[in-house]
Parts: C-alpha cells; sequence; structure tokens
C-alpha cells in the first residue's frame, strides 16, 4: 500500500464507522424479545432477542441488551419463547 491511498482507506473507514453510528442512534420500530431466534452463523446459536429499523435487523442479542434499544415508540413484541 503506498502513502497516497492511507488518505482513502481512512476515509472510506471513517464513513463506514459513521454510517453504523448514525444506524444505532436511531430507535428501532419493533423489538422482538422472550424468543429463541436461531441465529445463521458456524454453530446456528440462538438470541432471545432482535430489533428491527427500516425494515431491516438493526441488532441481535439478549432481551436485556435489546430492551436497551427501545425508544418512545418503539414496538414490544413477546415471542412467549417461540422460536
Amino acid at each position: 500500500m503506498n502513502s497516497k491511498s492511507l488518505p482513502k482507506l481512512g476515509a472510506a473507514l471513517l464513513s463506514m464507522g459513521l454510517a453504523g453510528i448514525l444506524l444505532a442512534a436511531s430507535d428501532p420500530e419493533i423489538i422482538l424479545f422472550n424468543g429463541k431466534i436461531v441465529k445463521v452463523d458456524a454453530n446456528f446459536t440462538y438470541a432471545q432477542a432482535l430489533a428491527i429499523a427500516e425494515g431491516k435487523i438493526l441488532a441481535v442479542g439478549s432481551n436485556q441488551e435489546i430492551q436497551k434499544l427501545a425508544g418512545p415508540a418503539t414496538r414490544r413484541i413477546d415471542l412467549g419463547g417461540k422460536t
């Protein structure tokens, strides 16, 4: 990598980081919690809850982690332990 490409790389990384911060700063529209959510990772692990914003999954995690993301207008749906 030459010295001319470093500023471009830095700008790209900065913009990607800022986009993540902006998305994380918005309240989710829907939180699904108290469920058995199958994550399609190498081990097909489970999570309890997920947050949705603008039709996209914003975050997946424990009930406690995801509930912290809720805003005053967030709709919360209790999955009652269902998958």
